[in-house]
């Protein structure tokens, strides 16, 4: 039987042995990390180039606004008013106002059969709703259509030269009299009616209305009202019956009821079982 070795020599085997077994264990995570990497890369490479089925039109990427002509057209101010205009206008109006709106041709083909899309503007600039509703974009190249953006009136360029916005709220409740939903609807039929005739559209030309929330809710209604001036409505998130003393009557919760169980029906049980965890962490 050999004789034990000393104790230093044992002490420097162990010490060889455990740096010769770190070194490996490094190798090997460097090599783990070498594979993770190159794995995730490649899973990710994909992502970075979008499929060409998906890549949009050039125009999209171009400032919309710039491929839009700014125009203004001398709007009545009350359409259910028997009397001359300026027999019982505000004064400084004669009964009309400047109502702005927006004409995109850059992808009309002037066809007899080239629609019209037409944007009933909401509670704010129009050129916000320009630069946002990319459906139209998307679909005018495809379709050949001339886009236009109506603005509503008391909003953006389109207030009435009666309106004073600092004047004193019981006056300002006096000027926003003419502020109502029949008004505009009034206004956008009008404005098709002179846009027809002065872009010289074919009659066969359909013409449909967008909106999104109360835009929408224009859009629907403006169909509803007036037939003969819009041939259909794209109306997106537009509760067109959310209204006191409707039939059907209006339902608070019908929202939050479809949220929580159109995804999936686990839905509800899901947040039931994470409460008591944001409970734990809030505490």
């Amino acid at each position: 039987t050999p004789p034990p070795p000393p104790p230093v020599a044992a002490a420097t085997a162990v010490v060889v042995a455990v740096a010769v077994a770190m070194v490996a264990v490094a190798v090997a995570a460097t090599a783990a990390r070498a594979v993770a990497t190159t794995t995730r890369t490649a899973w990710r490479a994909p992502l970075l180039a979008p499929p060409a089925a998906r890549v949009l039109p050039p125009a999209l990427f171009e400032d919309p606004i710039a491929q839009c002509r700014e125009l203004y057209y001398t709007q009545t101010l009350d359409h259910y008013n028997w009397r001359l205009p300026s027999a019982s206008a505000p004064v400084g109006t004669n009964g009309t106002y400047q109502q702005r709106y927006f004409v995109c041709d850059t992808h009309w083909s002037r066809d007899d059969t080239a629609p019209v899309f037409f944007y009933t503007g909401n509670e704010a600039n129009v050129e916000l709703y320009l630069n946002a509703t990319g459906l139209m974009w998307q679909n005018a190249e495809k379709y050949g259509a001339l886009l236009v953006f109506a603005e509503h009136r008391y909003f953006g360029k389109s207030v009435p030269a009666h309106v004073d916005v600092d004047a004193p709220l019981s006056s300002l409740r006096e000027q926003m009299v003419y502020c109502t939903v029949d008004q505009a609807l009034a206004d956008f039929a009008e404005l098709v009616r002179f846009l027809k005739a002065d872009l010289h559209i074919s009659r066969s030309a359909a013409w449909v209305a967008f909106g999104g929330s109360y835009g929408g809710m224009l859009a629907s209604w403006l169909r509803i009202t007036r037939p003969a001036t819009i041939d259909g409505a794209i109306a997106a998130s537009a509760p067109i019956w959310s209204f006191a003393g409707m039939t059907p009557p209006y339902d608070e919760y019908s929202f939050a009821h479809i949220q929580t169980t159109a995804a999936t029906p686990a839905c509800a049980d899901n947040v039931r079982r994470f409460w008591h965890i944001v409970e734990r962490l809030g505490a």
